[in-house]
């Protein structure tokens, strides 16, 4: 049974994703929540480890993009390098050694995002109140 819930979801969270249907999400919120105990652990542990594979997935990428090491002195090249030890080497590196004027290192620092990436920790606190919660 557990296996089915856990599938089941996966399969709304995935709709929800795709589509961005407001009545999925509420209905993946009514599923979630409506799980005992024991089957909220399953799930969270579940996605626990998806997100582990995930993160796994992610840093052999990074790996192999490291191995490369195609520098051709643009600043999408960056994304592939080592971190620095601090920005003033950095800084140093794009200016003198990638020859980019400041200005381009300017533009390119303002026009930065960063993107939300999650980890396990929420989900681990989530099963330790369920179990928690199941102790009485």
């Amino acid at each position: 049974m557990e296996k089915a819930i856990v599938q089941e979801v996966y399969e709304i969270s995935a709709e929800y994703e795709e589509k961005r249907d407001p009545k999925k999400l509420e209905e993946f919120g009514n599923m979630i929540t409506s799980l005992d105990a024991g089957d909220s652990i399953v799930v969270a542990m579940s996605f626990s480890h998806m997100l582990n594979l995930a993160n796994l997935a992610e840093e052999v990428q990074i790996s192999r993009r490291r191995r490369k090491k195609v520098k051709k002195g643009h600043f999408a090249d960056e994304n592939n390098a080592t971190t620095e030890s601090n920005i003033e080497e950095t800084l140093k590196k794009l200016v003198f050694g990638l020859k980019k004027s400041p200005r381009e290192v300017f533009d390119a620092l303002k026009n930065q995002t960063v993107d939300l990436v999650l980890t396990t920790h929420l989900l681990n606190q989530f099963v330790d109140l369920c179990i928690k919660s199941t102790q009485g």
